[in-house]
């Protein structure tokens, strides 16, 4: 919508490159690995993360709890809110 945040999404996606990770075929296969994923609390209106021992489609996926933390403190929840979730308040 305006110049700003277009630099708040290009830095989005930096970041998001940076910690999101490509499970392979196999990774889904094995349901002892934690797949990761963030999701929106519509409730306490916060970014939140849980994990799934099985495939999760449709969703950004991280290797482990640190990655998502360190996701959302590098982007900042009300980006994330905006670019993943498209929730423009």
């Amino acid at each position: 919508k305006t110049k700003n945040d277009a630099k708040e999404y290009a830095k989005y996606l930096k970041a998001l490159k940076k910690y999101r990770y490509e499970f392979t075929a196999d990774d889904f296969e094995n349901e002892d690995i934690k797949k990761y994923y963030l999701y929106y609390n519509s409730i306490d209106d916060c970014i939140g993360f849980d994990f799934d021992f099985i495939r999760v489609n449709n969703k950004v996926l991280f290797k482990s709890e640190e990655s998502c933390k360190k996701f959302i403190k590098e982007v900042d929840e009300e980006n994330i809110k905006k670019f993943m979730f498209d929730i423009w308040e």
